[in-house]
Parts: structure tokens; sequence; C-alpha cells
């Protein structure tokens, strides 16, 4: 029976020295290593009980087994190749998984000060050297207007003031001085203006037109963000099912668990590794 063959301490080292020397240059984490290096041992004493059982001295059965697993130098390279693609296969995952999180989060973050940029208001500035100044009866300052609305210019076109004249609107003047007429008759036939109403202390009806221009952002951040969002999920997911796999843990409740709760599960599982590790040292 394959359970009653005993293995020698000094064949046990010989084992152990040429699993450690298989494993010398692999770039990967010690749990990772050890698991690789208990799965290879057990391996090769199952093959090497199965050479006893067939009369082989223990020499005999030590070296047919080593021939196995073919020549040492050019098993180790091929290791190493192997390990270190997926290394660089696991570190392109972690890569993506990073940056597709900081786009998603630096979206919605953006999404408030984009918003503010689209938008389209009543400077203050503006609203105290025109309306407020109608309101409390005081003449405008047509070079202090054009100032501030030149200061504006990025979302202001101009400020027309119309007065309400035996009930109709009268256009008075257009800040900033001398601007294009046909430019400005062209954002009044686009809609391009909202109104502001005002009237002076002795009951002048006043009417300002604020033009303005249309900020257009090709860029939907908010779905931008969702979709980066996705993408993170989906990566770490996929990261963590592979190092799941890596060190030979990978079930189905592990990969459900990572693709739902993703981090959270990711913790749970680095967790159950932990307290599985620590029993594992008890027993042996």
């Amino acid at each position: 029976m394959k359970g009653d063959v005993q293995i020698s301490k000094e064949l046990n080292r010989k084992i152990d020295k040429f699993i450690v020397s298989l494993s010398s240059n692999l770039s990967e984490d010690k749990e990772t290593i050890k698991d690789f290096r208990d799965e290879m041992k057990t391996n090769f004493i199952i093959s090497f009980k199965e050479l006893i059982e067939q009369g082989n001295s223990e020499e005999e059965a030590f070296k047919i087994a080593l021939s196995k697993f073919g020549d040492a130098k050019d098993l180790k390279k091929d290791l190493t190749s192997i390990f270190n693609v997926r290394s660089k296969s696991n570190k392109i995952s972690f890569y993506v998984l990073v940056i597709s999180l900081l786009i998603g989060l630096a979206c919605f973050i953006s999404h408030k000060r984009l918003d503010e940029y689209r938008s389209v208001n009543f400077p203050q500035d503006l609203q105290e050297e025109t309306s407020i100044k109608l309101q409390e009866g005081m003449a405008i300052n047509s070079d202090r207007v054009n100032e501030v609305v030149n200061k504006n210019k990025k979302k202001i076109q101009f400020v027309a003031v119309y007065k309400e004249e035996e009930d109709k609107k009268v256009l008075k003047e257009i800040y900033p001085l001398g601007f294009d007429k046909d430019v400005f008759n062209k954002t009044l036939e686009n809609n391009h203006y909202f109104v502001v109403y005002c009237q002076s202390p002795s009951g002048e009806q006043y009417e300002l037109r604020i033009g303005f221009n249309i900020i257009y952002i090709p860029f939907n951040e908010i779905a931008v963000g969702i979709a980066f969002l996705v993408l993170y999920w989906i990566a770490f997911g996929i990261w963590a099912t592979t190092y799941a796999y890596n060190i030979n843990r990978l079930n189905l409740g592990w990969t459900i668990l990572f693709f739902i709760f993703n981090i959270i599960g990711y913790g749970i599982f680095l967790l159950d590794n932990k307290i599985r590790l620590k029993d594992s040292a008890i027993l042996n």
C-alpha cells in the first residue's frame, strides 16, 4: 500500500532541496511559492512511492522520479518563465483596475465643477453695475459695465438695457459699447439670453437681456464615470479570481463573492486564508 511506504529523513531533505531549487527564482509572494512547493512535493512523493511499490530501491526510485520531472535546469527555466508571465498578467490586471477606479472617481468628483462651468448665471459684479443701480435710481457707469462684461466674456456676450415707454420696450443701450449688432440680433433670435426685470424708485420699468455664450463640453462625466467603475468592478473580480486560482483556493463561492461584493469579498477571502494558514501551521 502507498501509505505503508516510509520516506527517510535524508531522502525527505533531498526532495525538499530539489523542490526549493526549482522555485528559487520565482518572483511571487511567499504564500504562493509555499503552495507551489507543497504541491510539487506531494506529486513527487506520490511518484516516488509508486516506484518503490514496483520493486525499486529508495535511491533508484528517487533518480527515476527526478527523471520524470525532466532536466532540472530546463524545468527551473520553464517554471520561472511561466511565473513571470503570470506575475506580469496580474500586474497588468491590477493596474487596469486601479486606473479605472481613479478615472471613475475623478469623473464623479469633477461633475459639480463641470456643471457649474456649463451653467450660465448673472454675475454678482454685473448685477451691482446694472440692475441694482437701476433699482436704486442711479445712472449706469458705461465704462464700468464694459469692464465687467469683458471680465465675464467667457460666459456673457452682452447686456442690453430696455426701458418700458408707452407700453413698448425700447432698447436704450448695449454693453459693451459698440457690440456687433448682427451678433446681437442673432443671439436674440436663437434665444441665447436670459431676462432680468427691475424697477427704479420712481416706477420706471427696465428689462435687461443678458446674452450668453453656449458652453458645450462634449463629455458626459457621469456616464463615463459609471463605465469606468463597471470596468473596475469587473477587473477587480478577474484579478481576485486569478489570485485565488494561483494559490489553489478558487471555487465557485469565492468567484461569486469577488464579483458581487468586490473588495469586501476579497477581504473575507484574505481573512479566511489567514485563518487557514494559521490552522495549517498548528497542525504541522
